[in-house]
């Protein structure tokens, strides 16, 4: 399982689902995929058009473009992500790529995100995490809900190297198309949760079981 930030508690405002860990046996991606990956989204800002890119599509049978997702408005917030065909159960469609960081680096740049209600931080271990901010991919754009269809997937490095550690976004279960994309973010803030916090941080899921607000409830420290 993953490790939850500690120290400042600004670190409270990073994404930091509890993960599920897949253990590394070989190179998971070529290395032209970043390269591709670079040259779909200059093309998309230039054009000023949806893009699409599926990591796990490259991956299996080398085409160099994939429909499996793509970017646009969300009802939600935003940017979101949505499913550009129908997706099975269990598919990783991308990887949630950034800067690495170090928690203390994080926490000295980003001290004032806990009153934006926004982050593209994302927890990769106890040692470093993820910033969607620089070098980001579409991942970042994936959506908050209460009641998610995907979750995040920890692929541990092979040589036990923290920094070779990677971060992919896997489908909970069958997504139709059009239909957008979305995990639990898992925040979870060391300060007192006030109903301005809660505000910030609000959840527009739109689910049946949505809580109203992307915090999740403080965990209980075990009595010594």
């Amino acid at each position: 399982m993953l490790l939850l930030a500690a120290g400042f508690a600004g670190a409270g405002w990073r994404k930091r689902n509890a993960l599920r860990v897949r253990r590394s046996g070989a190179a998971l991606v070529p290395p032209w995929v970043p390269a591709i990956y670079i040259f779909s989204t200059v093309l998309a800002a230039l054009t000023r058009r949806e893009y699409c890119f599926s990591i796990s599509h490259l991956i299996a049978s080398g085409s160099p473009m994939s429909r499996s997702i793509l970017v646009r408005r969300s009802p939600i917030h935003g940017n979101g992500v949505f499913a550009a065909a129908d997706l099975p159960a269990g598919k990783s469609l991308i990887e949630y790529r950034g800067k690495l960081l170090r928690h203390t680096v994080a926490d000295r740049l980003y001290s004032d995100n806990v009153e934006t209600g926004h982050t593209f931080l994302f927890v990769l271990n106890d040692r470093y995490v993820i910033d969607g901010n620089k070098g980001g991919n579409s991942a970042r754009w994936i959506n908050h809900s209460c009641a998610p269809n995907c979750e995040p997937m920890l692929l541990e490095s092979k040589d036990g190297d923290p920094a070779r550690d990677r971060l992919f976004i896997e489908t909970l279960r069958p997504v139709k198309a059009g239909e957008e994309l979305t995990y639990d973010y898992g925040i979870e803030l060391e300060i007192r949760y006030t109903s301005r916090l809660k505000q910030l941080w609000a959840c527009r899921c739109g689910a049946p079981e949505c809580s109203g607000t992307m915090l999740k409830p403080k965990s209980r420290k075990k009595k010594a």
